[in-house]
């Protein structure tokens, strides 16, 4: 008699088909979003920022909703050049460890979102392990998921990243996590983010660095000067020579003409248009691959950096008070005149005294304004008149090595002080690196000291002033 042959009939585990579902929705979640070109960036909303911007009748709302929206996300094609042609994701710094240092914060915001390498890189004869985590200065409102300033782009599966007007002109409250619209990024350390992408060298012409054939040599020397930048502070200008200029504020009402020298004042908004339109001309780098910029975008942008105006700064009244008449009595209004506080002159090289490496060879320096200036130290075109939290570290160097705080009151003070000014040259002259890249703190003799015949205490009171100064009505 045959033997009976019993048939098991195995089962497939119930779980299995739900999460060969969700795999397959997953892939194609991840097919779609590498192939579907889409790009985003930070764009803070009025209830994320301390200082909204002023709404004006004769500028059109929807004008300034989309000036600010190009201001945050707008980076006009330079993520070509930053990508493609200079490599910032290809080195040392990687998509995968920016990625983590972003989702470690929890959505707590940052003023400097630390990042690890994933190699060993030398910069300037400082090696940096992998591994190795760097301050970068890049500031994250609190519940972004983006540091501001940064677009990041989706095409057929590259990854691609451009800087916008918010990377410099932009930053968080360290106390609130909240944004400051226009307010100077002080710590970004835009100089070592370049000078660790793999083909820094496409960045010469900002530097002094002349051509060699020899590309390792080439890359090694412009990566040297560009990581030497103090933080806060870029050079924008395709001039051939080594001279960082620290970011400023475009807290620019009433202050026309613009730029260092006053070199752009037609157009729109008295010349603000034309001068914005300088640096996202970063674009023509990228030519033919990407179309200029719509000069109704530039305009949308002026009109709204035009609408900003600085949080207002906890001063001593009583003393800002008295420093008002020490303003008037040391003769500050000969130059700091008008609603912004700037008679709109430009002073030749000779009389502001400051280093002319600046100036693109015009005659002299534009008469900057003086609302906001709690959100714009170090001082001076080159940033070096910096000191730090009850005068203990003064100059660039010290400050950046020990990684203190710039103290905008101390700073003030050495601006009008020829003692403390002295002791801020001394410590800039003493760091030849920084000293070579026209970074010294010197000139606007104009001082308010016990050799002028002022008390310490009234020149206190003028810097209290100073720090509160405001535009009329607002």
């Amino acid at each position: 008699m045959a033997a009976a042959v019993r048939v098991f009939h195995v089962r497939r585990a119930r779980w299995r088909r739900p999460v060969a579902i969700v795999a397959i929705a997953l892939a194609a979640l991840v097919a779609v979003v590498g192939l579907v070109p889409w790009q985003c960036a930070s764009r803070p909303g009025d209830s994320a920022s301390l200082n909204p911007e002023i709404e004006a009748a004769a500028v059109d709302p929807a004008d300034l909703d989309r000036g600010r929206r190009d201001f945050y996300g707008e980076d006009f094609g330079n993520d070509v050049f930053f990508t493609d042609v200079m490599g910032v994701l290809r080195g040392p710094m990687r998509t995968w460890p920016v990625a983590q240092a972003l989702v470690g914060l929890h959505g707590a915001g940052t003023t400097n979102l630390a990042i690890e390498l994933s190699e060993d890189v030398t910069i300037g004869g400082q090696t940096y392990a992998r591994g190795t985590t760097v301050d970068t200065g890049l500031d994250v409102a609190a519940g972004s998921i983006l540091p501001l300033g940064i677009s990041v782009h989706m095409t057929r599966y590259q990854l691609r990243i451009g800087i916008t007007c918010a990377l410099c002109h932009s930053t968080v409250d360290p106390e609130t996590r909240q944004v400051i619209h226009g307010a100077a990024n002080s710590d970004l350390q835009i100089g070592l983010l370049l000078a660790l992408a793999p083909n820094t060298a496409a960045y010469r012409g900002h530097t002094d660095i002349g051509p060699d054939p020899d590309e390792v040599a080439l890359e090694e020397a412009v990566d040297r000067t560009l990581a030497a930048w103090p933080p806060g502070s870029f050079d924008a200008t395709l001039d051939g020579a080594a001279n960082p200029t620290r970011i400023p504020d475009v807290f620019v009402h009433e202050e026309a003409p613009y730029g260092w020298t006053g070199s752009s004042r037609a157009g729109p908004l008295d010349g603000l248009a034309l001068y914005i339109n300088g640096p996202t001309s970063l674009h023509a780098v990228s030519a033919p691959y990407v179309p200029p910029p719509d000069w109704e975008r530039i305009v949308a942008m002026a009109a709204w950096q035009d609408a900003l105006r600085p949080p207002e700064v906890v001063v001593d009244a009583a003393a800002a008070a008295r420093g008002r008449q020490v303003f008037v009595r040391a003769g500050c209004e000969r130059c700091h005149a008008g609603p912004a506080y700037t008679t709109q002159s430009v002073l030749p090289h000779a009389r502001v005294g400051t280093d002319p490496a600046r100036a693109n060879g015009q005659s002299g320096y534009k008469i900057p304004g003086l609302v906001g200036l709690w959100w714009s130290a170090p001082y001076l075109h080159d940033g070096g008149v910096a000191v730090g939290p009850a005068e203990s570290v003064v100059g660039v160097g010290n400050i950046r090595a020990r990684g203190v705080p710039i103290d905008p009151r101390a700073s003030l003070r050495a601006l009008v002080d020829r003692e403390l000014r002295a002791r801020v040259i001394a410590a800039n002259h003493a760091d030849a690196t920084r000293w070579a890249l026209h970074v010294r703190g010197v000139g606007h003799e104009f001082w308010v000291d016990p050799g002028a015949g002022f008390t310490p205490a009234e020149q206190s009171a003028l810097v209290e002033h100073l720090l509160s100064v405001r535009l009329p009505g607002r």
